[in-house]
């Protein structure tokens, strides 16, 4: 038991420090939609099964999408890291 709270106080604690060297810069919501069609490229039979080709895809009517985005810069660079929090609907 004490090992797993030493653990899980230097994960909080190396967490706090690589989030407190960045900076926030953005923030916004999500929003998608769409629909289509998804298929895989399977072969003609599948440990000694026969697949059925013509059912090896999904169609899609609508796909809705809706979240909420944030965006850090460590200091002194160009690049950036994203969080995104989302949920869909398909």
């Amino acid at each position: 038991m004490m090992k797993k709270v030493i653990v899980l106080s230097f994960f909080l604690a190396v967490t706090s420090l690589s989030i407190s060297a960045q900076q926030l810069k953005s923030t916004g919501i999500i929003v998608g939609a769409g629909g289509g069609h998804i298929t895989s490229d399977l072969p003609s039979s599948l440990n000694g099964l026969t697949v059925d080709k013509s059912n090896s895809y999904l169609n899609r009517k609508a796909v809705l999408e809706l979240g909420y985005r944030f965006r850090f810069e460590p200091r002194k660079t160009n690049f950036f890291y994203d969080i995104d929090l989302l949920g869909g609907y398909s």
